[in-house]
């Protein structure tokens, strides 16, 4: 039996189970990182949305269990950062390159409660700014879409395992290389060893 899928959420009451310290409205409207979480289990779309939420910086706008559900409310609410969930119903990946395509200036910052090499990879090569995995989420997931909001990119400690791993066991790292060098913008020159 096929349970009919609800209609998007659209957050609009900013105060609405916020945790942490809150920031005087007129500050916090034009500071506030505006973030739209998709992601197939209520569950998990509930915890990335409360912990987005204790932040004074960061407002969601909208949530999406679905890539066509989120990339249609990437259209319309037009967040500063898409929180994009791997196993998201649709193509979690092809949701990306479409946004990365047409709406350039959203951020998009990948979640995987389990990850492999190549869904790493795959998520990466097709634009996400971040991605955060399992035991990580909770504490890399604001450093990311912070980052993603100024157009920069962050990984988490698993995730930057993963690709130190297929460079590693790749016969050519060329592929890896071509992402990191499109995604990872050094802060500061690299000194050199001797």
């Amino acid at each position: 039996m096929r349970i009919p899928a609800k209609s998007p959420i659209i957050h609009t009451d900013d105060t609405e189970g916020c945790l942490g310290t809150t920031m005087p409205e007129k500050k916090m409207a034009t500071r506030r990182i505006s973030v739209l979480v998709a992601a197939r289990q209520a569950a998990l779309r509930a915890e990335l949305r409360l912990l987005l939420r204790r932040e004074p910086d960061i407002k969601v706008v909208g949530e999406a269990q679905t890539a066509e559900e989120a990339y249609r409310m990437v259209q319309k609410l037009r967040p500063r950062v898409a929180v994009i969930a791997t196993g998201l119903p649709g193509d979690a990946i092809g949701v990306v390159k479409r946004i990365r395509k047409n709406l350039r200036r959203v951020g998009v910052v990948a979640v995987a409660t389990q990850i492999e090499n190549q869904s790493v990879l795959a998520i990466l090569r097709a634009g996400a700014d971040g991605c955060v995995a399992g035991s990580s989420i909770a504490s890399d997931l604001i450093s990311a879409v912070r980052a993603a909001s100024q157009g920069q990119s962050l990984l988490c400690a698993a995730t930057t395992d993963r690709l130190v791993e297929e460079i590693v066991n790749s016969p050519s790292p060329s592929q890896v290389e071509r992402i990191l060098s499109d995604r990872v913008k050094p802060s500061r020159p690299a000194k050199r060893l001797t």
